[in-house]
């Protein structure tokens, strides 16, 4: 008689987003073994969401748009001040100031997203004398 077994064996999906997966096929002539390999895509993650800093006046302060989680598919990133666009910070993880005393408190937002997802990181920015 003729007959056949096949097992499928799936490896579970790391934080990375990597996965693996076997086929391995049986018969009375022998086996066969195939081993396919990809990423599965996840939407972005922050290391921390939100953010609460103050800086004295002219001094230099650093936004920064961590992502740990999430960079498959590609990401876009998008930066607000005080929900107003700024499209001249587009796709830049880290963003340097200074700090201006007019400005007693600033909302930053850094907004992450691709083809899984999206996430939004705050930072509120306080300046003293």
């Amino acid at each position: 008689t003729t007959g056949y077994q096949s097992v499928i064996f799936r490896e579970m999906v790391n934080y990375t987003g990597h996965s693996s997966l076997t086929c391995l096929a049986t018969n009375r002539h022998g086996r066969a073994i195939k081993t396919c390999h990809g990423r599965i895509g996840s939407s972005p993650q922050f290391a921390v969401k939100e953010v609460n800093t103050t800086v004295e006046e002219g001094k230099t302060y650093a936004l920064k748009c961590q992502i740990v989680r999430g960079d498959f598919p590609p990401v876009s990133i998008s930066w607000f001040e005080d929900d107003t666009e700024k499209k001249e910070w587009n796709n830049i993880t880290i963003r340097w100031l200074k700090a201006k005393l007019e400005f007693n408190s600033i909302r930053f937002k850094c907004s992450v997203k691709n083809n899984c997802g999206r996430e939004i990181k705050i930072f509120y920015q306080y300046v003293t004398a």
